[in-house]
């Protein structure tokens, strides 16, 4: 997973953290790269990366459940503003 905005031409994001929890809790890895890279088990995932842009600008966090299949990977995400 990467931490970007849609838009390529804004400023990267600062990854303060990443979490990554399986539904059932069994497992919980954190990260503050800004690419994270871990190989999951076949499951669903509840992630969560807390970023910043450039500047005095208040921390957001994004959210969104990860499914991880045999061959494939899909994200579906939310973002909340957050101070």
């Amino acid at each position: 997973m990467k931490a970007r905005w849609n838009d390529n031409t804004a400023a990267p994001l600062h990854v303060l953290s990443w979490r990554v929890e399986r539904e059932d809790g069994a497992v919980l890895l954190f990260g503050q790269e800004r690419d994270f890279k871990r190989q999951l088990p076949v499951g669903r995932y509840k992630v969560e990366a807390k970023v910043r842009a450039e500047g005095d600008n208040p921390p957001l966090s994004a959210r969104g459940t990860l499914v991880v299949m045999t061959r494939d990977a899909v994200i579906q995400q939310r973002l909340l503003a957050k101070k």
